[in-house]
């Protein structure tokens, strides 16, 4: 009789923990039995990490077998984050834009080596001057591959550029992603184009602005009408910095506090703020390089749709997504077996697509597995000073276990 009442306890305790743990971090979504130890990894690591909220979705063979979120989407006010929650997406926002200027190659408008100047062709320096000549050999694939030219030495010209560019063109601050490109013009390269590659946020900048010169619609606009409509995603959008201007279903983004607040990159901000909402970057001139607001589910959308392999709409064609995922035109290892392509990291061992993204307050992830497992993974914090750590385990601890879990997922359904 003892040894039943003191199970029973046990019992008791274990499930008032499980109680407290599931009020500590709600879950959002339909329950998948298959999917029960990756939801307990998951929230383990989120503890671990100090984040408050996220989204996990997962699809196979083109079909969604799983969506759920974690956490808060506001944790100040307990609010929980739910499925269809807007998250910012950060430098994934590359591999939306490479698809983009795939598809005008595809269709003939532009092609890969035309040079960058000479599509934009209406664009000059303050001057009116380009200094450095070797930016007339700057290509589309070149920017695609991180090999234009821009390292990292001086800062990320994205952000130095936000209050110069500005001031050189007597614009207001901070200066539009046209004005930072221009300015960029009249400044020297770090490195001949081509011949090193440094990952570029700034060469991205300058693909945005070639998808608007040669659609002849905004980079937004183009993509959402003529990438992602056709995917079946109609929500995503470019995201805005001020916290008063945040979608009603978008995430709020914490930053470390240790660091915060600062003074805003914003001129006309009267007070400090966080990193996320003004400390340390612009967002909207980031469109195309780390601008995109989306949700897990519809990155997952987005990833099966770029896959010629699935069932889905496919703006690209095989050829098309075979030549974004080839060898780059520079490697430091030629005999590597995995590379960054025009706007993704391909395993060629494993056929693996994927892209990270990470910004004070967010991370992300998408990846796309050879088997037919597709995973997109959204928080709204991230530990900036921890970056390889915390992709190292959840790449340790969730992706590499949801990439094997194929034959454990239910059949899914269409999106």
């Amino acid at each position: 009789m003892k040894s039943l009442l003191s199970a029973f306890v046990l019992i008791v305790l274990l499930t008032a923990a499980e109680a407290r743990a599931q009020a500590e971090f709600p879950l959002a979504g339909t329950e998948v039995p298959a999917m029960k130890g990756i939801e307990e990894q998951l929230l383990a690591f989120m503890k671990k990490w100090n984040v408050p909220g996220g989204q996990l979705a997962v699809a196979k063979d083109g079909k969604l077998a799983y969506s759920r979120a974690f956490g808060y989407g506001d944790r100040d006010n307990r609010i929980p984050a739910l499925p269809s929650n807007m998250f910012r997406i950060a430098s994934v926002s590359k591999s939306i834009t490479a698809v983009a200027v795939m598809k005008l190659i595809q269709d003939g408008k532009i092609k890969l080596d035309d040079k960058a100047l000479a599509i934009l062709n209406d664009f000059a320096p303050p001057g009116g001057q380009v200094k450095d000549s070797r930016w007339n050999d700057i290509t589309v694939e070149m920017l695609l591959e991180h090999l234009g030219g821009f390292s990292l030495e001086n800062g990320d010209r994205q952000v130095t550029y936000l209050r110069k560019a500005a001031d050189a063109f007597a614009a207001p601050r901070p200066a539009t992603a046209r004005q930072i490109v221009e300015y960029g013009m009249g400044e020297m390269l770090d490195f001949t184009p081509g011949t090193r590659y440094v990952y570029s946020n700034f060469g991205y900048n300058i693909l945005g602005r070639i998808i608007e010169k040669v659609s002849g619609k905004t980079y937004e606009k183009y993509l959402q009408e003529d990438i992602l409509s056709p995917m079946g995603i109609t929500d995503m959008q470019i995201a805005k910095t001020r916290r008063k201007d945040k979608l009603p279903n978008e995430a709020v983004y914490y930053g470390d506090q240790q660091y915060e607040p600062m003074w805003s990159v914003l001129d006309d901000a009267v007070d400090q703020v966080n990193f996320p909402y003004g400390g340390d970057y612009f967002i909207e001139v980031m469109d195309a390089h780390g601008g995109w607001l989306s949700n897990a589910l519809d990155l997952v959308k987005f990833v099966t749709a770029t896959d010629p392999t699935t069932g889905r709409p496919h703006p690209l064609t095989p050829k098309t997504v075979e030549n974004m995922l080839a060898r780059p035109l520079f490697m430091a290892d030629p005999g590597a077996r995995h590379w960054y392509g025009k706007g993704w990291n391909y395993d060629a061992t494993s056929d693996e697509w994927n892209h990270a993204g990470a910004l004070w307050g967010v991370s992300s992830v998408i990846v796309r597995y050879g088997n037919g497992v597709t995973v997109a993974i959204v928080f709204n914090y991230i530990p900036i000073m921890q970056l390889d750590d915390f992709f190292s385990e959840l790449k340790a601890n969730l992706l590499a276990p949801l990439g094997k879990m194929k034959g454990s997922l239910p059949e899914g359904r269409e999106f």
